[in-house]
């Protein structure tokens, strides 16, 4: 049956192979997570403890054959547990592209676009967001 209502998606996401997250919650507690998938405005992860939506998030996501992590502000935007991995899957969208304080670096959104050309099948989520 074909979804009728209101397409929210508004980036399509990809998975990159290895991809990991640390991330700190509202400042404190880290903890590492793999990357399910990720777009220009958020990602999915796996994580062992639930997350409250709406914390806020500082996220590092590590990249296989990057240097170093892009890191990113985001929040929370819903968590479920997966029982077949044993394990929280996460929601995070990611603040604005800016320069004000608690905005992503506008370079990071270039490198998204960049990662999307290599890692983003033709027939991948074809109407996906996040």
């Amino acid at each position: 049956m074909e979804y009728e209502g209101i397409e929210k998606r508004q980036s399509r996401r990809f998975r990159i192979p290895g991809a990991t997250a640390s991330f700190e919650i509202n400042g404190d507690d880290e903890e590492l997570g793999s990357v399910i998938d990720i777009s220009r405005v958020g990602l999915k992860l796996l994580s062992k403890n639930p997350i409250e939506i709406n914390s806020e998030l500082i996220i590092d996501i590590s990249i296989p054959g990057e240097r170093f992590p892009l890191t990113f502000w985001g929040q929370a935007r819903w968590s479920s547990f997966d029982m077949k991995r044993n394990k929280y899957v996460i929601g995070i969208g990611f603040n604005p592209y800016g320069e004000q304080r608690g905005q992503n670096y506008p370079g990071y959104l270039e490198k998204i676009f960049a990662l999307e050309q290599i890692y983003l099948k033709p027939d991948q989520y074809n109407t996906t967001r996040y």
